[in-house]
């Protein structure tokens, strides 16, 4: 289990904004405590933070968010099938750097788009910024979660409503 933190302001980021999204990461500590680290644009308004709990590539490389050219992405979950997903994109040229399920959800929502939910097969919650829109994606059970609240200062999301 891992948890995922995150929230799109309608104003660019302060320092406080940045400490206050940290501060609300680490009460996502007892979901991934093998590591947390966390990724934001002051000019966006955008924070995005990650727990981890490692299970599958338990290299430092595999931590998150998960970051290349088209996305940063943050994801709790397993995906069941991504050998299969990442043999079939390493026949359309995709590079991958990790033996991660991390690594071939970025690549098959790039591949893919909105599409890639069609091929995915596992749990999951994710959120995935392509660097103009932000998405928030949930499996079709629902079996990870992601709680969300909107207001007039922006939206803000988590694993869990705390």
């Amino acid at each position: 289990m891992c948890g995922i933190f995150g929230f799109w302001l309608n104003k660019p980021l302060e320092k406080i904004d940045i400490v206050n999204g940290i501060k609300s990461l680490e009460k996502l500590n007892h979901r991934g405590p093998d590591s947390s680290n966390f990724w934001y644009d002051e000019k966006k308004g955008i924070f995005l933070g990650h727990t981890r709990l490692s299970i599958i590539g338990i290299e430092s490389k595999n931590k998150q968010p998960f970051i290349n050219k088209k996305s940063v992405l943050i994801y709790n979950g397993e995906l069941y099938n991504y050998l299969e997903l990442k043999k079939f994109l390493l026949t359309k040229n995709y590079k991958f750097f990790t033996n991660t399920d991390t690594e071939v959800i970025q690549y098959a929502w790039d591949y893919y788009g909105t599409k890639c939910f069609d091929h995915f097969d596992g749990m999951y919650a994710f959120a995935i910024y392509d660097y103009n829109n932000m998405y928030l994606a949930v499996d079709n059970f629902g079996e990870k979660p992601i709680y969300y609240f909107k207001n007039d200062n922006g939206i803000y999301f988590s694993s869990e409503p705390k």
